[in-house]
């Protein structure tokens, strides 16, 4: 038994309160100018689609002939196979041209058109290695598999046999909101519906009297143009579903005991209208005005740090990180200590402690790389031989499984410490959820699993979590595989 040590950072520290937390100098980044990616760390050109879901439509479009049991997340590696010839290695890359990510390239390049000086160098700099998009040829913002869908009714419908249950029956509490609600479909919007899933989780679970995830329309919101300043947004209460009227088409429906659980394709049909018109309200009311049905292919792609601020009104500036800041040269080891000892105190706003799940009370997410080409790779010569855990590299990180691909965006949901050993895990959520990680991941995530993962608090209660996408990840390979993570200024 080791001794019982206290915080991220290996050593018993002082419990400092949220008032007086202050960050190391080493720490900070440089203030943005603005909210929508003046900074390179502050991507929007996450996205990533829902592998299953993606290859399911195209398949039924086809008229693909299989068992049920075919159409299957354990079956994906077949499924994509057979629906674009994909080999799986290469579905998680954008370098590769895969489906996942059609239509990036188009996205990045506005981007580098419109900012300037290194920012646009960052994304000028990404689009040689998305020239593989096959959005390029055919100009489109979502593939063809994305339009096959037919319209709902109103929220007296039902959808596979159980009512849409929009609107919250208790007076304004947040009955029927979870974390792990969210699911993404096939647009790009990762960035989404992990913010929607952190939002949750924190106001649900942490503070309940501040709710900015409503059942019940109108949502809020806090548009960059007018910062501070809270406008609603609307929309009927009228969805796409697929062609059998079984499920909602983009955002899914969480299935509970006596009804369909959908506030997050609400709050994703919001959006659409919101991005449509670059966040930015109209001189009159409505501000927001309702299109119906919106473009969805708006959403495709964006930042989940900007989703956070849209949302609670609490700022990201000088909480979002790059990973990069924790790697150290010249064979001394990574400030992994240091980088679990912020998101502890900060994020979690709390110290943890040996043989702990720590979760995070400030709405938080995290981004994968745009690709393997752009991963911060560690010289492989240091510490090669170190046969302890913090600092033992192994093989290459490539984004080669659906458990962790490129460009896409998760839910930073909390700390594990290992009893007992060195080993610090962060805890995510795919927002792919019940279609995510069906697969075995490949050698490298194995080995950095918390593998059981460690039971979730009472009142969190999910019978399989990993079912549900989330996961524990060793600190040090989420360092290398994650390009920046960060969270809200203040709890939300």
């Amino acid at each position: 038994m080791v001794e019982k040590k206290k915080s991220g950072i290996g050593k018993i520290v002082k419990k400092v309160t949220p008032a007086k937390m202050k960050l190391p100098k080493d720490h900070l980044i440089p203030k943005r100018e603005n909210r929508s990616g003046s900074n390179p760390d502050f991507r929007a050109n996450i996205g990533a689609r829902n592998p299953f879901i993606l290859a399911m439509r195209k398949l039924k479009m086809m008229n693909f002939i299989a068992h049920h049991s075919f159409f299957h997340p354990r079956n994906l590696e077949n499924m994509l196979l057979q629906a674009y010839g994909l080999p799986y290695e290469n579905a998680f890359d954008p370098q590769f041209g895969s489906p996942i990510y059609f239509g990036i390239y188009n996205v990045t390049e506005q981007l580098a058109g419109s900012t300037a000086g290194e920012i646009s160098k960052n994304y000028e700099s990404s689009l040689p290695l998305l020239e593989n998009d096959p959005a390029i040829k055919v100009g489109a913002a979502n593939p063809p598999e994305c339009k096959n869908k037919q319209r709902s009714q109103n929220q007296t419908a039902n959808m596979a046999g159980k009512p849409m249950q929009y609107r919250d029956m208790a007076g304004g509490t947040n009955q029927g909101v979870e974390f792990n609600d969210p699911e993404q479909g096939c647009v790009a919007d990762c960035w989404l519906i992990s913010a929607l899933s952190s939002i949750a989780m924190a106001e649900t679970k942490v503070n309940p009297a501040q709710k900015k995830i409503k059942r019940a329309p109108p949502i809020v919101v806090y548009p960059p143009s007018k910062w501070a300043t809270p406008y609603n947004l609307t929309t009927t209460q009228q969805f796409y579903t697929d062609q059998t009227g079984g499920q909602a088409y983009y955002a899914h429906v969480k299935t509970k005991t006596a009804y369909n659980e959908c506030w997050p394709p609400y709050y994703e049909k919001c959006f659409a209208n919101y991005y449509s018109v670059n966040r930015v309200p109209q001189l009159v009311p409505p501000y927001f005005p309702q299109n119906d049905p919106p473009s969805y292919d708006t959403l495709n792609f964006g930042s989940p740090y900007a989703a956070l601020e849209d949302i609670t009104g609490k700022k990201t500036t000088n909480t979002t990180f790059n990973t990069k800041i924790y790697f150290k040269t010249g064979g001394v080891p990574d400030d992994v200590d240091g980088m679990i000892g912020n998101i502890a105190d900060n994020a979690c706003v709390d110290q943890l402690d040996e043989g702990e799940m720590l979760f995070t009370k400030k709405p938080s997410a995290a981004c994968t790389y745009l690709s393997t080409e752009q991963v911060q790779q560690k010289n492989p010569l240091a510490n090669r031989n170190d046969p302890n855990p913090p600092y033992n590299y192994g093989p290459a990180v490539a984004y080669n499984c659906e458990g962790m691909a490129a460009n896409h965006a998760f839910s930073l949901i909390g700390l594990y410490w290992k009893e007992d050993t060195l080993n610090k895990y962060v805890i995510l959520r795919n927002p792919w959820g019940l279609s995510s990680g069906s697969s075995a991941f490949n050698t490298i995530l194995q080995n950095s699993l918390a593998n059981p993962l460690p039971s979730l608090p009472a009142g969190w209660s999910i019978p399989n979590p990993g079912r549900e996408g989330i996961f524990g990840l060793k600190a040090l390979t989420f360092m290398r595989y994650f390009e920046s993570f960060g969270w809200t200024l203040s709890i939300n």
